[in-house]
């Protein structure tokens, strides 16, 4: 190889690199500018465990929090002014939703204390505890989605629901799975 090809070939690999590590640094930059809550998944097990799913915050246009595979039977109109869910008959939520996307997802409630969410794609109900006690800020958030939905407390029990906290309720239970108070798994 001559002394001039040596150097175009030195240089092309140089170029690369450098190149490589800015596209490095600027992907790590947007990746640690974004710091999503955790969201709380379905756990088989009695008690909580942790999850890497972000949430969605709340903003004018929600967007979905996770994708879950696997096959789950869409949500389906039952007669005016109902809906079903998960076998559940209920209140038409599309109807009282404080914000909704282009999925279909929707807001429910959302205030200082609590944020209620339902991912349609997915058949998911999240509560999302925001401020302390966590204890009485998740019975009431509990007792307006049931009185939302227009439900019993054993239907909800056949709902998906996720209860989960932000890291300012308690850093240490943050990101777990919680259960609706009443249901027993």
């Amino acid at each position: 190889m001559t002394l001039n090809r040596k150097i175009i070939f030195f240089t092309a690999i140089l170029l690369v690199g450098i190149l490589f590590w800015i596209a490095m640094f600027l992907i790590y930059s947007s990746i640690i500018s974004k710091k999503p809550p955790i969201i709380a998944l379905p756990t088989l097990t009695p008690f909580p465990r942790l999850s890497p799913f972000p949430t969605f915050q709340v903003k004018k246009t929600p967007t979905p929090a996770a994708k879950i595979s696997g096959i789950i039977s869409p949500t389906t109109p039952a007669e005016k002014g109902y809906m079903e869910v998960s076998g559940v008959k209920m209140n038409d939520i599309t109807k009282v939703a404080l914000d909704t996307n282009k999925n279909g997802d929707l807001v429910l409630a959302g205030n200082k204390r609590y944020l209620i969410s339902f991912l349609k794609q997915f058949n998911i109900f999240i509560i999302t505890i925001k401020s302390p006690p966590f204890d009485q800020v998740s019975r009431e958030a509990e007792n307006y989605f049931i009185a939302t939905l227009g439900i019993k407390k054993e239907d909800a029990c056949r709902l998906t629901v996720y209860v989960n906290m932000t890291k300012e309720v308690d850093p240490k239970k943050a990101g777990f799975n919680y259960n609706l108070s009443w249901c027993s798994d």
